[in-house]
């Protein structure tokens, strides 16, 4: 069985999109941090600023990094989102989701 889809992943979707998906995954696990606060302007509430930092997110985000990736050694994977002070805020259990919406072209 499988679980239920979060109340921001719309069911039936055929395509993940920032509107159908990717919006509601960095709402929920990216913006506590990368806000309209950031020094950096790492803004991840606003599609063209994660899609300018696709290639980070990817590499930091995801399972297991692939060679054709060119991944530096920082971020290492699974190092986003890193926890907040009381190790509380969640985690995302769909990383590769992400990872596959990245290389789709962030659409």
């Amino acid at each position: 069985m499988q679980d239920a889809a979060p109340a921001w992943a719309p069911d039936g979707a055929d395509t993940d999109t920032w509107e159908s998906w990717a919006a509601g995954f960095f709402a929920t696990y990216c913006i506590e941090c990368h806000n309209a606060s950031d020094p950096k302007g790492l803004t991840f509430g606003v599609q063209s600023v994660v899609a300018a930092n696709r290639d980070t997110i990817k590499c930091g985000v995801c399972v297991a990094q692939q060679p054709s990736w060119n991944c530096p050694a920082s971020p290492p994977a699974k190092q986003f989102p890193i926890s907040d002070s009381s190790g509380t805020n969640p985690k995302p259990s769909d990383a590769d989701r992400v990872v596959d919406w990245i290389l789709a072209g962030c659409k």
